[in-house]
């Protein structure tokens, strides 16, 4: 597929808390609607049920087939590890390959973000990474599953922000605990710009750092680095103060 077609749409078809009723459902309207040229991505015969029940709204619709299927509770690691034959994975796989423009889930969204980077949709997996960050994170604001399990995934075990975060830690003194990381999309287009926002324990307190930037390296430390900023700030207020602190900053 040359850069710039407009193709297929794979669909996780099994990915969401009502998947395959309502990814199917919404594939159906999407074709009938608008014209698209959706590619169901699961379990065959499952869909081939779930399509039996919308008669011919649903005829020519292509399936296909993925015999696994990411759960919403499992690891962001699953589509890279032990489920690269799930319907998130094929999915990113038949964009990596050409046979699809864009991959879209309703799942599992630390799982997402590993599937996109795993199958190397694109060659630096930056846009594709950006449109499924925006069309999860946007809607649902709810933290990654296994936030730190993900960072290391996503960007390769002991990979640049990890490596990054270890250095800072490093030179500052400061150890701290990652309890969540998202990103988001908040601009289109080839230099999509990513906002991180993080949030890190430090000393049982809860510290948040949010940044923005066209690479997500650089707007992971640069939030980091804020939510250290504040750590520092609040135990200067303190020192001066005399008083503990608790709860989140």
């Amino acid at each position: 597929m040359a850069r710039g077609a407009f193709g297929p749409i794979a669909l996780d078809a099994m990915g969401g808390d009502h998947a395959p009723a309502a990814t199917v459902q919404g594939a159906v309207e999407a074709v009938r609607q608008h014209g698209l040229n959706v590619l169901l991505v699961g379990r065959e015969a499952v869909l081939r049920r779930e399509l039996a029940k919308h008669g011919s709204s649903a005829r020519g619709m292509q399936i296909v087939d993925a015999p696994d299927v990411v759960a919403m509770d499992d690891p962001a690691i699953a589509p890279a590890r032990h489920k690269r034959d799930s319907s998130m994975a094929v999915a990113a796989r038949l964009v990596r390959d050409g046979k699809a423009s864009a991959f879209v889930t309703a799942g599992n969204s630390g799982a997402a973000m590993v599937a996109a980077k795993a199958g190397r949709a694109l060659p630096d997996g930056t846009v594709l990474l950006a449109e499924v960050w925006s069309a999860r994170l946007d809607t649902d604001k709810k933290p990654l599953t296994g936030a730190q399990e993900a960072l290391g995934v996503v960007l390769g075990e002991d990979g640049p922000v990890d490596a990054a975060y270890r250095a800072i830690e490093r030179i500052t003194g400061t150890m701290g605990k990652l309890t969540e990381y998202s990103l988001k999309s908040v601009s289109l287009g080839h230099d999509t710009v990513g906002e991180a926002f993080i949030r890190v324990e430090i000393d049982g307190v809860l510290y948040n750092g949010r940044a923005a930037s066209t690479d997500i390296v650089t707007g992971s430390v640069v939030a980091y680095l804020g939510a250290l900023n504040r750590a520092l700030a609040s135990h200067q207020s303190r020192l001066r103060r005399r008083q503990p602190v608790t709860g989140e900053v």
